[in-house]
């Protein structure tokens, strides 16, 4: 959720996925993306501690892997060209 640290990295498997960010002025929510099997998302995070700027919703059953950034660590110091 938008203000929320969150250090994992997640693959849709099958589903679907909406970004959507708020207007602190009205707020109001804007929908910024929609993903859809394949896709991989919160990349930056996995690197970069900073509040997330948007909220991601299922909008429909889905199935999402998650890789943190603790298991991140080990598969890029063994296996640098798989990271």
């Amino acid at each position: 959720s938008a203000g929320e640290v969150d250090s994992s990295l997640y693959l849709l498997q099958s589903g679907r996925l909406t970004c959507y960010v708020e207007d602190s002025a009205s707020g109001r929510k804007f929908r910024m993306m929609t993903w859809t099997r394949g896709a991989y998302v919160n990349e930056d995070s996995l690197f970069i501690d900073m509040p997330v700027s948007h909220t991601i919703v299922a909008d429909e059953q889905s199935i999402v892997l998650v890789l943190t950034r603790r298991m991140w660590c080990p598969l890029e110091a063994d296996n640098p060209m798989v990271a």
